[in-house]
């Protein structure tokens, strides 16, 4: 996340893998979306993903696959879940959100974009 005058802006990097999800990207996201909380000097923040083709395609398949100790992510179930829950779902933020949607936005990139106000 950069900031810039009043505005935080928050970057998706995984272009690659066309700004797919892994854990690691979903903390960084909840850290930043609680540093926009929480700094008084941040009035708005913009998210985007990296690259030219995508926002963000959703959860990274492969690592669910490896989470769920090196089974085929196609099987993935409810009755395995991811082992830690996801962080943006409990944050409440008052400041508003722009995203920028540069590309594909499907699954969890979509439901990421909805959360944002503009």
């Amino acid at each position: 996340m950069k900031k810039k005058e009043k505005i935080a802006h928050i970057t998706i990097k995984r272009p690659e893998l066309l700004n797919a999800l892994n854990m690691e990207a979903r903390r960084g996201l909840a850290k930043a979306w609680a540093d926009v909380r929480d700094d008084p000097e941040v009035w708005v923040a913009i998210v985007t993903g990296a690259g030219e083709k995508a926002f963000c395609v959703g959860q990274d398949l492969k690592e669910v696959g490896q989470l769920l100790g090196g089974g085929d992510a196609l099987t993935y179930s409810a009755q395995a879940p991811l082992p830690e829950v996801d962080p943006l779902l409990y944050l409440e933020v008052w400041k508003p959100f722009i995203v920028v949607i540069n590309g594909i936005a499907t699954g969890a990139g979509l439901e990421l974009a909805l959360a944002c106000e503009l």
